[in-house]
């Protein structure tokens, strides 16, 4: 993710064991780790919460602690993540489109 103004971030997800996780590095200089807690086939959606966070000073800083990933058709992907600090959740939403290749 690049978001205008900020540093580039990656999301890598994983299994551990049969569980779907995520760890998120962040422009916050933090990594939470999140996990699927629940897929919901009508939706398309995988809901991911906050496990633990590398280099996080204190549970109140601010740190990424929900991501919904709606696949909404074969060519977009909805991606809403809540961000948390000092006990308040602000969504922040990000909606990604598949590029048509030149000549298609």
């Amino acid at each position: 993710l690049m978001p205008d103004g900020e540093p580039n971030m990656m999301t890598m997800y994983h299994l551990d064991g049969d569980r779907l996780m995520m760890t998120h590095y962040c422009a916050a200089q933090n990594q939470p780790r999140m996990r699927a807690e629940s897929g919901d086939d009508k939706s398309n959606t995988i809901q991911f919460t906050f496990i633990d966070a590398t280099s996080l000073a204190k549970p109140t800083d601010g740190h990424m602690h929900k991501l919904a990933l709606t696949f909404e058709d074969g060519n977009s992907l909805k991606h809403v993540w809540t961000w948390k600090e000092n006990g308040q959740e602000n969504p922040l939403g990000f909606q990604l489109a598949r590029k048509e290749m030149a000549g298609k």
